[in-house]
């Protein structure tokens, strides 16, 4: 009797150890955490939104970061990306959503046409047109064309905040924007590239100021620099009217950027049939971040694999 004692004690204990040993190797995924950032070149507070992906317990694993405007309606967005990423079809990368301090998804309306415009707006007032209550207004300042100074937010008060708080892989960053985030995204690929390698543009308002993005893209092209990353632009079949031009125009930025090679700049172009510009964003930010970054080969949700 001793004996099949001590059999059995001995097969619990090796039990609970190899149950213990796989529950360290299983991910878990952290909770949103929000801050609050003051900016001192845009005399804004943004409101922060971090999303990590499914990772170790043990926190001993880094992972790029996709970088995302309007985050005031990006939770879902966030959501998507942990099926996306669970099934093998992207990498694991932690998102940042920049947004402001409101209530509602529509509450930064206003300054984010001045945070992501990059030229003034004739007749720009910065005031509240919609019929809802909460929405944040400009009370003093620039009411349109901030794209310089909310660009130096990002790169010298966002970006070294979240490197020093969490475990990035430093340098491989990706934007994702879409209507006037994809002006700014634009914006940021034709001054400051090396801000991200990676592109994903939706729906850009390229008609903005006389199709300003045109221009700073030609010239880009005319200065004979060349880019070093990957940018993927779709839009939605059914923006293209006579005022936005929105698919003519990404036809006409994707053939400008292939006018001349640069070995290490690679784009993709994609028009998704039967969206408009309210139903597309999130199929934008999916067909991108499966462009913009390689596939694992390794679906966590099926096999438990953490590649």
């Amino acid at each position: 009797m001793t004996k099949y004692v001590l059999i059995s004690l001995f097969l619990s204990l090796a039990a609970s150890l190899s149950f213990a040993q796989a529950a360290e190797k299983m991910l878990y995924i952290p909770k949103i955490e929000t801050h609050l950032i003051t900016s001192k070149y845009v005399d804004q507070t943004y409101e922060i939104h971090v999303w990590h992906p499914a990772q170790k317990k043990d926190g001993s694993e880094r992972f790029p970061v996709l970088y995302m405007t309007d985050a005031n309606a990006g939770v879902p967005l966030a959501n998507l990306m942990h099926y996306i990423q669970g099934g093998g079809d992207a990498p694991r990368f932690m998102m940042v959503g920049i947004g402001y301090p409101v209530d509602h998804p529509m509450g930064g309306a206003v300054v984010r046409r001045r945070d992501l415009s990059p030229t003034p707006e004739i007749g720009s007032g910065g005031k509240n047109t919609m019929p809802l209550d909460g929405i944040l207004e400009i009370e003093s300042g620039k009411t349109s064309g901030g794209a310089p100074e909310f660009l130096k937010f990002i790169q010298e008060e966002l970006i070294p905040f979240i490197d020093k708080k969490y475990n990035t892989i430093e340098g491989d960053r990706a934007f994702f924007g879409d209507s006037f985030g994809g002006l700014f995204g634009l914006y940021t690929l034709f001054h400051q590239p090396e801000t991200f390698s990676r592109y994903i543009i939706g729906s850009p308002a390229i008609a903005y100021d006389n199709e300003a993005a045109l221009k700073y893209a030609q010239d880009f092209m005319d200065s004979g620099k060349d880019l070093k990353a990957r940018l993927f632009m779709s839009a939605g079949a059914l923006e293209e009217t006579p005022q936005h031009k929105m698919v003519t125009n990404i036809y006409r930025l994707h053939a400008l950027l292939a006018s001349r090679p640069m070995p290490e700049f690679h784009q993709k172009m994609y028009v998704i049939p039967h969206e408009t510009h309210l139903t597309v964003p999130a199929i934008n930010l999916i067909r991108g971040v499966q462009e913009v970054y390689d596939k694992p080969g390794c679906a966590y949700i099926m096999t438990g694999c953490i590649k």
